[in-house]
């Protein structure tokens, strides 16, 4: 199963969504440290020993309609990097993004509790 979920990965890598959202309190970049600038939408999950973001991340960069990213991803890349332009990304590495474009082909999510139907 791992082997088909993980197959349309291509060189521009995926994400796993974290759960994580913005906090209102730092709307761009440089209010907050990286760290401290989402909060766990569970309201169980705590902490954020091991994450690292990409290089100048989180940026909470603005697009029109789609308003400020305000989601948290782990990036994922089969190679274990990308370089595109002036970027290297290692797989692993936290990005914000928008959360309702996320912008990889392939986006996954990582959950701590078991999902409910609607």
């Amino acid at each position: 199963k791992a082997r088909l979920a993980t197959a349309p990965i291509n060189s521009f890598g995926s994400n796993v969504w974290l759960g994580a959202k913005r906090k209102p309190e730092c709307p761009t970049s440089g209010i907050c440290p990286p760290l401290d600038t989402f909060y766990w939408t569970d309201g169980v999950t705590t902490g954020t020993e091991g994450f690292g973001f990409v290089l100048n991340e989180p940026n909470g960069l603005v697009r029109g309609a789609s308003g400020v990213q305000s989601c948290a991803v782990m990036l994922v890349f089969t190679s274990g990097y990308y370089t595109g332009g002036s970027n290297y990304n290692l797989h692993g590495q936290m990005d914000d993004a928008w959360c309702q474009l996320l912008p990889y082909p392939t986006t996954f999510a990582a959950c701590g509790k078991k999902a409910t139907e609607h």
